[in-house]
């Protein structure tokens, strides 16, 4: 089995270790009167830093690897700048930086990640909800008879007042949409989320309990149209027993059990309470 060794492009450098390099390289830019063209200085220097050379041959191997418009900016070809390249200067300056940021990885086996699992609940995206109880919800579940565009927009709005991305007003209802609202942004407890919404008003809902062939087409929709890490599924009716299990199964299949937040007719009433819209 053979391992391959390489450098993260995507190691992050330390500021005085960049300097401690760039410092040399621009000051030999600057000293045959050519400009830093682009930031010319700075991309090389972490070049040699993520590179990590330890000779003269490996250093101009490095800095002739490197594509950069700074050439032809100032005229100059890559074999005149390397002629009086200041390399010892560089290998000593790079033999006193501690090799922290060197990474080796063997590659084995090269398997996708799985989808970040979550635990983003209503409650967190709109804490105003506990401020009404879940008895005092219940009481109002008779009032979710309203129109499905207007539980859609009161989420629109908190959704934007909450800080959200990407929230659109909805003209009219088309063949191509993928959800009520599509690939929005929240910031939830420090951490950026990407979502989307399917909500169910209870006229589109024609049986009395909701089940998974009533809300699967536009989950799945959602889901595959931007890969969100979560869809929010606001129910105006009642789920039958085995939906939270298929929504569960569903989750798993896509390698996140948390894919799907459900707003069951309790916390919808929670919800547009707060809001004082029931």
């Amino acid at each position: 089995m053979s391992e391959k060794r390489s450098y993260k492009k995507s190691t992050k450098l330390k500021p005085d270790e960049i300097i401690a390099i760039q410092d040399i390289v621009l000051e030999y830019i600057l000293s045959n009167r050519w400009r830093d063209y682009q930031r010319f200085a700075r991309c090389l220097s972490e070049t040699i830093l993520r590179r990590r050379p330890g000779t003269e041959e490996a250093l101009i191997q490095c800095i002739q690897k490197l594509r950069h418009s700074f050439y032809s900016f100032n005229g100059v070809s890559r074999e005149e700048f390397l002629k009086r390249f200041p390399m010892e200067q560089v290998l000593r300056r790079l033999s006193d930086i501690p090799e922290r940021q060197r990474v080796l990885e063997k590659v084995v086996i090269v398997t996708p990640s799985k989808p970040r699992s979550t635990r983003v609940t209503f409650r967190r995206i709109f804490p105003a909800i506990e401020s009404v109880s879940v008895e005092e919800a219940k009481h109002m579940i008779g009032k979710l008879d309203m129109p499905e565009r207007s539980i859609q927009d009161a989420l629109r709005k908190a959704l934007r007042e909450r800080g959200a991305t990407n929230i659109t007003e909805r003209k009219s209802d088309t063949a191509l949409e993928i959800a009520d609202l599509e690939d929005f942004s929240l910031e939830v407890g420090r951490q950026w989320y990407s979502f989307a919404s399917v909500v169910k008003g209870y006229s589109s809902l024609k049986r009395n309990r909701v089940r998974w062939e009533d809300v699967s087409h536009q989950i799945t929709k959602a889901y595959q149209g931007t890969n969100p890490d979560h869809v929010i599924l606001v129910l105006a009716k009642d789920p039958v027993d085995g939906l939270i299990t298929q929504l569960v199964n569903y989750g798993e299949s896509v390698g996140n059990r948390n894919l799907i937040i459900l707003v069951d007719p309790v916390d919808l009433a929670r919800f547009l309470h707060s809001r004082q819209l029931i």
